[in-house]
């Protein structure tokens, strides 16, 4: 008795040594699931829907590979035929009661518990609304990734409007991309290429990748205040670590999800420093970082009424602020005398303020990611 007992635990050990690495270096089927939401008087399913997704799909790999990482994108849930799966789902209500407010909570409510259980968070769904020409009476579109260790997301896509750059910029929303005032890019008000910056954090997602590493996630260490390089720019750095290494970062403002910049990183321990447009900035204003390690895992820090230095004299020397790799020793500080008599981004497109004093386009609440340039793209 006493040897089968031993046999029974030696057994088990085995088996958590098999298992404690399969999941750890999983191949998990992230997947992008797609959803027709048919309200009672909205027409069927359009005939070119499976078309419009496959190309959404064929934008990302292209760029991807444009930027040197090969012909990487997403998946979609397939059937055994390989055919994308649409799962078509009736609503309870005519279009009018979900283009009032919440458009996005009125249709979650109605999805089926396999759309939103826990589970559903590893999976990015993107949801067409037939019927609509707006959502939530504003927009026509909205994504956002889900926050934490969490590795899904959601996006939203009127079903009047519906085309590929729509519903691409949304699945962006979802990937963990956000506005831009790039013209032509597709996160902007553009539709044609996804930034180097942007390439680069979908380089290591999840969702562009086969193996899943997910035994750890970057930590935040401490805030290490702004400098200014020019009289045009704030300089913010913050330390950030990760057992597995870092990779890259975002910093994003939250009333308009606008990405302020962007930051390659390496190493265990690293000083994010990312050069921000005084213009881009207001006081009180609501930013986030986005810190991914070289797994593509990634976290979220949020800063209340981010700090904006004052500017100094045209003339005056600034100081500059080297990377240093290791949090824990001081920095080394370097003067350089900058010209700064001319505006570094003559040709930038004005900032979204400006833009919205003379456009009809309206924004959701912060937390809900929205297209700010859904008109352009509509091409309404």
């Amino acid at each position: 008795m006493r040897h089968n007992n031993i046999r029974k635990a030696l057994f088990a050990i085995l088996l958590l040594l098999i298992l404690i690495p399969l999941h750890l270096y999983s191949a998990e089927p992230f997947i992008v699931r797609v959803i027709y939401f048919k309200p009672t008087n909205a027409p069927p399913q359009p005939d070119g829907l499976t078309e419009l997704m496959e190309r959404v799909q064929q934008f990302y790999g292209q760029e991807m590979e444009r930027h040197g990482y090969g012909l990487k994108t997403f998946r979609f849930e397939r059937d055994h035929n390989d055919e994308i799966v649409i799962h078509n789902i009736a609503g309870k209500h005519p279009t009018g009661h979900y283009t009032a407010p919440k458009t996005t909570l009125k249709v979650q409510e109605e999805l089926p518990f396999e759309f939103k259980n826990i589970d559903s968070e590893d999976s990015v769904h993107i949801v067409v609304v037939g019927g609509l020409d707006l959502i939530n009476n504003s927009v026509w579109g909205v994504g956002w990734p889900i926050l934490g260790w969490r590795c899904g997301g959601r996006a939203y896509v009127a079903g009047n409007i519906l085309n590929v750059s729509l519903a691409a910029h949304e699945l962006g929303h979802a990937f963990g991309l956000y506005h831009t005032d790039v013209g032509n890019a597709l996160m902007g008000p553009g539709s044609d290429v996804l930034l180097d910056y942007e390439a680069r954090w979908l380089d290591k997602h999840h969702y562009f990748n086969d193996l899943h590493i997910r035994k750890d996630i970057p930590e935040f260490v401490s805030d290490l205040g702004a400098v200014v390089p020019d009289r045009f720019t704030v300089r913010y750095r913050i330390a950030a670590r990760s057992k597995s290494g870092l990779y890259h970062s975002q910093m994003c403002r939250s009333t308009d999800v606008f990405v302020l910049g962007s930051d390659e990183v390496a190493g265990n321990s690293d000083v994010i420093e990312i050069d921000v447009p005084r213009r881009l900035l207001t006081k009180g204003d609501r930013v986030w970082y986005q810190i991914m390690d070289v797994n593509g895992n990634y976290i979220f820090k949020y800063f209340d009424n981010v700090e904006i230095p004052p500017n100094r004299p045209a003339r005056d020397p600034t100081v500059i602020v080297n990377k240093n790799p290791d949090p824990n020793q001081e920095t080394d500080q370097d003067e350089e005398e900058v010209d700064k008599d001319t505006d570094p981004c003559p040709h930038c497109m004005p900032n979204d303020e400006e833009m919205l004093e003379n456009s009809d386009l309206g924004l959701q609440p912060q937390n809900k990611l929205t297209t700010q340039w859904a008109k352009l793209k509509s091409g309404r």
